[in-house]
């Protein structure tokens, strides 16, 4: 798998989640590589959203989706309901 598929494999794991659930990334380098790393899952997530929303139910929309970059991981998190 190459990068590029894996971009799109964590941002469809990220659309897929439950309300409040969460998964890690690990990532290489240093605090630069990780604020990288979001941007261009954040970027995958957009386009993964575009593509999937009509397809598949209680898909999360990009906004829904928060990402950290915490001891060279990313946490990505669907918000609880309500928030």
């Amino acid at each position: 798998m190459n990068r590029q598929q894996t971009l799109e494999a964590i941002a469809y794991m990220a659309l897929l989640l439950e309300p409040g659930g969460s998964f890690v990334v690990p990532i290489r380098g240093e605090t630069r590589s990780a604020e990288d790393a979001i941007a261009e899952i954040a970027a995958a997530i957009e386009r993964q959203a575009r593509h999937g929303g009509d397809v598949v139910p209680n898909l999360a929309t990009p906004d829904e989706i928060a990402m950290c970059a915490v001891a060279g991981r990313v946490l990505i998190e669907r918000t609880p309901l309500g928030f």
